[in-house]
């Protein structure tokens, strides 16, 4: 990355370390932070965006983010490739799905609880990473999605038909409606992404990142490689826990074809394009891809009509072609995602006119 990505605003100097790491140094950026805030809670109330439609888009986007910020911390920080990451959303689900429908807790007690089930699992599928790493260590993973599935399937019966959950409740508040669950996605999208720029910027991450960069010469500066692997693939796994309690309390059914292989693979791209080890390329690459994918559903049937020579269904099929060309794409010549777009973005903006 250009070192102009990280010059600070013009004027803006640090004559301590705490100043160097705060993430809003201006009153600029506190300003525009806080409206953003206020807009994002304010959505379901604006005109011609508040329609049902709307809001499933921008809930589903939020618990996307939450289980992709777990992933971005574990393959693009710590560098351990994780496809698998639907099948840990699968974990916090059911457990917090069960413990609604069978012991009568509600959401708020029940969402901690799937994240450290899903975290325990990920951990105890963490323990090769030890030895493995890359490919070998990718298709461990893909062997947990398929391990718990299998599980899903035929050790709990009962997920296979799928079974009800209730809706979250706070006080005599149900939030059972996309114009109701929206602040509570968003909450815990706000909260999540919070806790995860700073953890990013703690002694924790960068021991993260000195494994993904060199596991070598971090285990010669004293950094227990095993034991940083495993917090992170807790780590990451807690968040697709915390992601899975909010998607079955917001279906309100908890059902096996919520969390497949595909989804795994939906999630891993979003970082792609968004930029590996990045918390706002998260975000970015979530965005573009549920944009994307919400576009082509449009474009699809009016294709199949439009071309006739193209066979019944093959409009949904555009969906994987374009989404897996772009993943090539970026792979190719943005392997950094679009956070690297909007670094230097930035450093352009904060050095105009002397941006040569």
């Amino acid at each position: 990355m250009s070192s102009a990505s990280f010059y600070p605003p013009s004027g803006i100097y640090s004559d301590g370390y705490k100043k160097d790491m705060r993430i809003l140094k201006t009153r600029k950026q506190w300003i525009l932070s806080a409206v953003s805030l206020v807009f994002l809670f304010a959505l379901p109330h604006i005109p011609y965006i508040n329609s049902s439609y709307s809001l499933r888009l921008v809930i589903g986007a939020g618990i996307a983010v939450i289980a992709c910020l777990g992933l971005n911390i574990l393959t693009g920080y710590c560098g351990q490739l994780n496809i698998g990451q639907s099948a840990f959303v699968m974990v916090g689900a059911f457990t917090s799905g069960l413990l609604n429908a069978y012991l009568g807790w509600p959401f708020w007690a029940s969402v901690i609880p799937a994240g450290l089930a899903a975290a325990a699992v990920g951990t105890v599928f963490g323990i090769p990473s030890v030895r493995l790493k890359g490919l070998y260590l990718a298709l461990t993973t893909l062997g947990a999605q398929i391990i718990l599935t299998w599980i899903a399937l035929f050790g709990l019966t009962i997920t296979a038909a799928g079974f009800s959950v209730e809706p979250v409740k706070l006080g005599g508040i149900v939030f059972d409606r996309p114009e109701k669950f929206y602040y509570i996605a968003m909450f815990f999208t706000v909260v999540m992404t919070f806790f995860a720029k700073n953890m990013m910027r703690s002694k924790l991450g960068r021991a993260f990142i000195a494994i993904r960069d060199n596991d070598k010469a971090a285990e010669g500066m004293g950094i227990d490689i095993f034991r940083y692997k495993l917090i992170a693939f807790a780590i990451c796994t807690f968040y697709a826990g915390v992601a899975g309690s909010l998607l079955v309390h917001y279906l309100m059914w908890a059902q096996l074809e919520s969390f497949t292989l595909q989804d795994s693979i939906w999630y891993l791209v979003m970082i792609i394009v968004g930029g590996l080890g990045s918390i706002e390329g998260t975000i970015f690459g979530v965005v573009i891809i549920t944009a994307l994918k919400e576009l082509i559903f449009v474009i699809g049937p009016i294709a199949e009509e439009t071309l006739t020579f193209m066979p019944i269904g093959a409009g949904s099929g555009l969906l994987l072609i374009i989404i897996g060309g772009i993943a090539i794409f970026f792979l190719s010549f943005e392997p950094r995602g679009m956070a690297h777009r909007w670094n230097l973005i930035k450093a352009y903006y904060r050095l105009w006119p002397f941006g040569y």
